[in-house]
């Protein structure tokens, strides 16, 4: 009504977790319903019907006039609505909505039959084909040579890229119970509060204490994290809150990392790789793994959000990681995790390196079935079970 040009998430349930052809049909109608609104109702000399109003009268109806036959197929007319009378209706097998959209479904998708580009379109995509072709070419050739300086650079441990160990700073955890306890409560409100730079504050506040900054990380920002993540699924709070509570916490961790990458004189537990599996974007969970592993002893690759299959097996290899941990947050993407696992066996990875699972939809029983050695649910246990699993394999 206000002018907005783009509709999002038609079709989608579960707030993009999921989709329905039936709920894109229905939202097609209310979208439909919404635009004939948004024109508004024309006023003039024919609209008015002055004439026709004079002529019929008080008492008496305009259903045959002229006028009401030359508008009545104005209106927005949904396809999943039905208006007839009720005992034809129960005739008809008492349908609803999502019988109607179902219907409407299978006849698009028995008996539709899609208009051809003309040439002119088809040009103009080989066009962005060709140019796109030409970037990721470039993009190739400057990410090969990326890495060819990075491996003459690397010594026989592998690098870390999510904490960096060289800028390690002494730290000592000297705050008592209460302090952390309150200081802890003061992150989870700061989250809470979608508050980005009160988030950075208190983190720096937090070193000059001597709070133990992983359970700070754990009690106080993740538990934050968490608390807005539950409104999200409720639909309490919307995407730019989620986002700027992710944004403080991820801030505040920015600030703490350097005094969290351990002793570096104590032997590392292995190299981990970590990242959110392809087809996803989502990347708050992981990160936080990703800190926890590094504070646990372990050296953590972060490959970063939506990372191609053969990439994450080939940075396995290239590392001769212990582990991997792949995280999905949509039913669309974990299915990936399913192939990697095959990706995995091929390369003669499985055993040599565990894999680890995680995300909002992932299970304990997704894990099993697709043959992943580890399933964490969140960032507080994964170190205990990856310890545990390397364990039980020596």
């Amino acid at each position: 009504m206000t002018g907005a040009s783009n509709i999002y998430g038609s079709g989608m349930l579960s707030l993009g977790m999921s989709f329905s052809k039936e709920q894109l049909v229905i939202d097609n109608d209310i979208i439909k319903m919404i635009r004939y609104a948004s024109k508004g109702v024309a006023v003039d000399e024919g609209t008015m019907a002055y004439d026709t109003i004079c002529e019929v009268g008080i008492g008496n109806d305009f259903l045959s006039c002229n006028d009401t036959l030359g508008h009545v197929d104005n209106p927005s007319k949904p396809r999943v609505l039905n208006r007839d009378m009720r005992p034809n209706w129960e005739t008809d097998g008492k349908k609803d909505t999502v019988d109607y959209a179902h219907e409407i479904v299978t006849d698009i998708l028995e008996n539709h039959v899609p208009e051809p580009l003309s040439d002119y379109a088809l040009q103009k995509f080989d066009e962005i084909i060709a140019r796109a072709e030409a970037r990721m070419a470039e993009e190739t050739k400057a990410a090969e040579a990326a890495r060819d300086e990075l491996e003459k650079k690397q010594s026989d441990s592998a690098l870390s890229v999510s904490v960096e160990t060289e800028s390690k700073k002494a730290y000592a955890v000297t705050a008592d119970a209460a302090t952390q306890a309150d200081f802890e409560s003061k992150a989870r409100e700061c989250v809470n509060k979608f508050d980005v730079k009160g988030c950075v504050a208190l983190a720096n506040d937090a070193i000059s204490k001597g709070v133990d900054l992983v359970s700070l990380i754990v009690n106080g920002f993740t538990a934050g994290i968490n608390d807005v993540g539950k409104l999200y699924g409720e639909q309490k709070v919307y995407l730019p809150q989620m986002m700027a509570a992710a944004a403080g916490m991820n801030n505040a961790i920015d600030v703490m990392k350097p005094y969290l990458a351990g002793d570096s004189t104590s032997k590392s537990l292995g190299n981990f790789v970590i990242c959110t599996i392809e087809g996803d974007i989502h990347s708050i969970g992981k990160d936080i793994c990703a800190i926890m592993l590094s504070v646990g002893g372990f050296n953590v690759i972060n490959l970063g959000r939506d990372v191609p299959l053969a990439d994450i097996a080939k940075a396995c290899e290239d590392y001769n990681a212990i582990a991997v941990g792949t995280s999905a947050l949509m039913t669309s993407t974990m299915v990936n995790q399913k192939t990697l696992e095959a990706i995995m066996a091929e390369r003669g990875l499985k055993g040599k390196c565990l894999t680890n699972v995680g995300g909002a939809p992932v299970s304990q029983q997704w894990a099993d079935e697709i043959g992943a050695d580890i399933y964490s649910e969140n960032s507080s246990v994964i170190v205990e079970k990856v310890v545990r699993a390397l364990k039980s394999q020596a």
